[in-house]
């Protein structure tokens, strides 16, 4: 009987194992290049982005810088404006006060009777506004002072005030004392155009 020969290739099962692990190390070189071909487009993408992010924060720093230097410019032509503008308002409430003043004197001294003299003159704006004219003065008789207090309506439209009245002696004689306060009408409203309502 012929022996019995069993062909066992040894040889073919490696081979057949070495050629799946060859198709296995094939397969994970072939995902590892593609996984090394995404991260570098990846990279590349992203250098690109921050490269193109880079020149846009440039370019973006450069428009600011440019902003800021016009925003100052214009702050400053404000405030040149501004204060042109404050100068005007200023000088047309003087020209307005001192026409206002003019006629007030003006008026005042036709107003003013022999026996009343002015000692002092003042004016002040209240909180509102509104302006009015303090007035002291010497009188010989308080019907005299009173009498010149109520011409006074006649003056500026407003309803005076005698704020204090007293009698005095001045250079030996005697007089009395006043004081009244006047409200002004407005800068816009010449006195003698007061409203007669």
């Amino acid at each position: 009987m012929p022996p019995l020969i069993h062909r066992v290739n040894l040889l073919a099962d490696s081979l057949d194992e070495l050629a799946r692990g060859r198709r296995g190390l094939r397969a994970a070189l072939l995902s590892l290049a593609l996984l090394a071909a995404a991260d570098a487009a990846l990279l590349a993408g992203f250098g690109g982005w921050n490269s193109q992010l880079r020149g846009s924060t440039r370019l973006l720093a450069g428009s600011l810088s440019g902003l800021r230097a016009q925003n100052d410019a214009m702050r400053g032509q404000y405030h040149d404006l501004s204060r042109r503008r404050a100068t005007q308002q200023f000088a047309q409430q003087v020209r307005a006060a001192n026409l206002q003043w003019r006629e007030l004197t003006t008026r005042l001294a036709a107003l003013l009777p022999r026996d009343v003299w002015i000692v002092r003159l003042a004016s002040s704006t209240g909180d509102d506004g509104s302006s009015s004219l303090s007035i002291e003065g010497v009188a010989l008789t308080a019907e005299a002072a009173c009498a010149f207090v109520t011409e006074l309506e006649k003056l500026t439209g407003g309803t005076p005030a005698l704020k204090s009245m007293q009698a005095a002696s001045t250079a030996g004689d005697r007089t009395v004392q006043f004081e009244c306060s006047v409200p002004l009408p407005s800068p816009e409203t010449a006195p003698g155009q007061a409203d007669d309502g």
